[in-house]
């Protein structure tokens, strides 16, 4: 019926060379018997496919052009732990927290996803365990290259540190940031995986978009009775020195961390309608940030869906709060403005999700 068959794999046409034999009857069995396979069975492209057929009669006629479709189903595979199971771990008493992977280091796998987001990673006892003395839990390397980090309740993989390039200096071959407690610029903690930015500059950290946003630590005045003593940003306190706030984009979510800053009108016009505003309001006594108002104008040109005030109420050592700041007057005008204001306390989060209206009520939990 045919001669030599040209194609078959890789998206190529088939194209079925007929002959003398080959009459309506025997040509409509032919149509009827064109299959179709998939030949990756770990992790193929998903998406209907759209199969053509075109058929000549020899004498220079050609037919109509038939679309058919194929509705490809692609299945989830599962999820794979290798160099686990069987491993035993000798653990004499006071060992303290010891890794239980042991001989070859565990690798995970799976074929049809290049992360595990919201997925889930669950360590159980199975047999013979007391609760009242046994302890899972995630050892703390560091957030160095390669390492697992645990802060509070998050994880994190070789965490990156974003700062402002002040913040970074190269002493004697080592890249150094300025020392968390320490007066004045000094250049003494050692880190890994730094990433430092200027104001308008974007930098892409694993799918996370980051640029740096023009702020302005002021004068801190700190007052004990009729003494006062003024910190001011610069070469000689590292208060407010090297300040950057930062807008994320994370999928079609966009953060924005205003940090402690003072009011930039001019500069912050280009933050059009984030999802998620932080600004903080607690400058009315200490004018080092912005107060109420001046975060409400802020709010008026930025736009946001949501607004968090952050930044005051913070306890002092001889005041119940150091930057007083009225949450709810902002809450009340920030509305007003057309932004949803959600007041967080200690320990509380609320959700966002994107592809929806965020304007509505917050859900806060702890």
């Amino acid at each position: 019926m045919t001669g030599p068959l040209l194609g078959k794999r890789g998206g190529a046409n088939l194209v079925i060379t007929l002959n003398a034999s080959a009459d309506a009857t025997a040509t409509s069995a032919l149509v009827q018997n064109i299959t179709y396979e998939n030949t990756d069975t770990d992790n193929p492209t998903v998406g209907s496919r759209t199969v053509r057929y075109v058929l000549t009669d020899g004498d220079g006629g050609t037919s109509a052009t038939y679309d058919t479709t194929v509705t490809f189903t692609p299945v989830n595979d599962v999820p794979t732990i290798t160099n686990l199971g069987g491993d035993t771990l000798a653990y004499s008493e006071g060992d303290g927290a010891v890794v239980i992977d042991q001989s070859t280091n565990a690798a995970v796998s799976d074929v049809d996803s290049a992360d595990f987001d919201t997925g889930t990673l669950t360590i159980s006892f199975t047999a013979g365990s007391d609760a009242a003395e046994d302890v899972l839990a995630i050892r703390n390397q560091g957030t160095g290259a390669g390492q697992i980090g645990v802060s509070g309740s998050n994880v994190t993989y070789g965490a990156a540190v974003v700062c402002n390039k002040t913040m970074v200096r190269d002493v004697d071959g080592s890249r150094l940031m300025l020392g968390p407690r320490s007066k004045g610029l000094r250049f003494n903690a050692g880190i890994k995986n730094v990433h430092t930015i200027d104001v308008d500059e974007t930098i892409t950290l694993d799918g996370l978009e980051i640029t740096g946003i023009k702020a302005t630590h002021g004068n801190l005045v700190i007052k004990l009775g009729p003494l006062s003593k003024t910190i001011r940003p610069g070469p000689a306190e590292r208060i407010g020195w090297g300040a950057i706030g930062f807008a994320v984009c994370l999928s079609d979510l966009r953060f924005v961390n205003l940090g402690d800053t003072l009011l930039h009108t001019t500069e912050w016009q280009s933050i059009v309608e984030p999802d998620v505003l932080m600004i903080p309001i607690g400058g009315k006594v200490a004018r080092n940030t912005m107060d109420e108002d001046e975060a409400l104008e802020a709010v008026g040109i930025i736009r946001p869906a949501t607004v968090i005030p952050c930044h005051y109420n913070c306890p002092g050592l001889w005041t119940k709060k150091l930057n007083p700041g009225d949450d709810q007057y902002f809450k009340r005008q920030a509305e007003k403005l057309g932004s949803r204001c959600v007041i967080l306390g200690s320990g509380e989060f609320v959700e966002i999700q994107g592809g929806q209206s965020i304007r509505k009520p917050a859900t806060i939990r702890r």
